[in-house]
């Protein structure tokens, strides 16, 4: 396995959420020490080896996290294991906003792993590792940011009408009813949204 603990280690195959999509996840109301525990605990009882929990959090030499440190800009985690017949599988999440919220939707998954292997469907469990082994190993491309979508080279002295008649500029030559194409004008529109959230 050559996945490292940091800095996060993204599962080839596995698409990366765009930042402006990702959720705040209200619901899991626990730490991100709680989280990391009843994961690996999860994973210790499905009989997983060579665990690797990857973040983007700083690790010191002993192995824990630095306690004065922010939260990184990517909340993504990723989860490596070998299971009992020696699959290599990889999960990741990056849906929410916070470490600790990808953290528990993992650990959810997880244990949901659990309950499949402890009904006795095995054959199923493994199936699905085997599965997610074999995806290809693909490499997505980070979202541009979105002044450079719009054709600027700076975000610096733009202010959010300026972008929104540039945004229709270049929409009247995207827009698939004009001869566009659907992603070109699926990008456009995240980047405007995008602006509209850092420029209001």
């Amino acid at each position: 396995m050559t996945a490292e603990r940091y800095p996060l280690h993204w599962p080839d195959g596995q698409p990366r959420t765009p930042e402006h999509r990702r959720e705040r996840r209200w619901a899991y109301k626990v730490s991100q020490e709680q989280a990391q525990t009843e994961l690996l605990h999860d994973l210790e009882l499905m009989g997983a080896k060579d665990v690797i929990l990857s973040t983007n959090i700083k690790l010191r030499r002993d192995g824990l996290p630095y306690a004065s440190q922010r939260p990184p800009d990517d909340p993504g985690v990723a989860v490596y294991w070998t299971t009992e017949s020696g699959v290599s599988v990889a999960i990741a999440c990056d849906r929410f906003e916070l470490i600790r919220e990808n953290m528990r939707a993992l650990g959810l998954t997880v244990a949901a792993l659990r309950a499949v292997d402890r009904a006795g469907c095995t054959d199923v469990l493994e199936g699905a590792y085997r599965g997610w082994a074999q995806l290809p190993a693909t490499v997505t491309p980070a979202p541009r940011p979105w002044w450079k979508v719009l054709g600027y080279d700076a975000p610096e002295g733009l202010d959010f009408p300026t972008v929104k008649r540039r945004f229709r500029e270049l929409a009247a030559t995207r827009h698939p009813d004009r001869g566009g194409a659907h992603e070109a004008m699926a990008e456009l529109n995240g980047a405007l949204e995008q602006a509209r959230a850092e420029l209001g």
